[in-house]
């Protein structure tokens, strides 16, 4: 289910003159916006009916592992899901008849924020959801920019119809950041120093000591191949 893009908006503008400056009249604007995007897409399937034909898994969740966020757009591209810019210009206009010719520079400030998918498979799951619980911001890889332009433009205001010309010989955006957090590593066995014992964080007493993925370790058909990097005699033995 593809909501689309939903966008809202708000401007001002304040305009004074015109001033005669010789035989030309001359108007002054001031003005800013506020736009605000949003992309919501929901989707569903078969993955944890796969899981559990496959014999990997069974959960009493295995409808909820089909649910998924989907991180690109109907084209397959990855695009922010919120999007916010400011804007403010100020210009100058010479008005004479049914032509208006003049000039406006103008900054806007903006910032995306885009799911952070860890497998960037374009599918954000609930357990990928979950892993970033102690830290929400890292939901979204965030990017901040600022623009800048200068634009000359020319327009015919005619009885049934206007029209506007326009030039823009200077129009550039920075980037101001671009921030994304990487994925947290599970821990999947630890040491125990006091009797050189390699614990593998497995089965229902020790899924949960993962810190993320598969915490709960509903697989009981797991497979684990551990190898010997030390010395002989220098080892550990293996516990579970």
């Amino acid at each position: 289910i593809d909501l689309g893009t939903l966008s809202a908006s708000a401007g001002l503008e304040y305009s004074y003159g015109p001033f005669l400056v010789g035989p030309v009249p001359v108007s002054i604007s001031i003005g800013g916006s506020v736009t605000l995007e949003g992309r919501f897409a929901i989707g569903f399937d078969t993955r944890g009916l796969r899981s559990t034909l496959r014999g990997e898994a069974f959960s009493d969740n295995v409808l909820l592992d089909g649910i998924f966020i989907d991180d690109l757009d109907l084209n397959g591209n990855d695009v922010p899901e919120i999007k916010l810019e400011v804007s403010v210009y100020a210009g100058a206009s010479v008005s004479v008849k049914v032509i208006e010719a003049g000039i406006r520079a103008g900054v806007t400030f903006g910032v995306e924020l885009n799911w952070n998918d860890p497998n960037d498979d374009g599918k954000l799951r609930i357990d990928e959801i979950g892993i970033w619980a102690a830290k929400p911001i890292c939901l979204f890889d965030r990017r901040g920019y600022i623009g800048f332009y200068l634009e000359f433009y020319l327009k015919f205001d005619f009885f049934l119809f206007s029209t506007t010309l326009s030039w823009r010989p200077v129009d550039e955006t920075y980037e101001l950041f671009n921030e994304s957090c990487e994925p947290p590593k599970p821990i999947l066995a630890e040491v125990d120093g006091d009797e050189q014992q390699l614990i593998l964080y497995i089965g229902d007493n020790y899924a949960n000591d993962r810190g993320v993925y598969n915490t709960t370790d509903n697989d009981k058909n797991e497979k684990v191949m551990v190898r010997q990097l030390s010395e002989r005699g220098q080892g550990c033995k293996i516990g579970q």
